[in-house]
């Protein structure tokens, strides 16, 4: 199981830690919508799953950093991610 997640490009602990970091910024709008906390949810997740290698990468951090940057993606989410490539990759395209 762990070689077919692996090969899917998941890293369980990434996505842990990014799955409570979406889970600590829903909570604040939970009663509100449970279709947009669930998008919230997953959508944090998933960012923390897949761009924390990058952001790691990009600023060149090393360690145990890496589940701080997955936890800070899943808080910021979708949203983080945007400002985050508009800011820092289409600097760095553009030098």
């Amino acid at each position: 199981m762990k070689n077919f997640l692996e090969n899917l490009g998941i890293d369980i602990a990434l996505m842990i830690t990014g799955f409570f970091g979406s889970v600590f910024m829903v909570s604040k709008t939970a009663a509100q919508n449970i279709k947009t906390s669930l998008v919230g949810i997953v959508s944090g997740t998933l960012a923390a799953n897949y761009c924390t290698p990058i952001v790691l990468e990009i600023f060149q951090f090393q360690g145990k950093s890496q589940f701080g940057i997955a936890f800070i993606l899943g808080y910021l989410g979708v949203k983080g991610v945007e400002r985050f490539i508009t800011r820092f990759i289409n600097k760095k395209i553009e030098e």
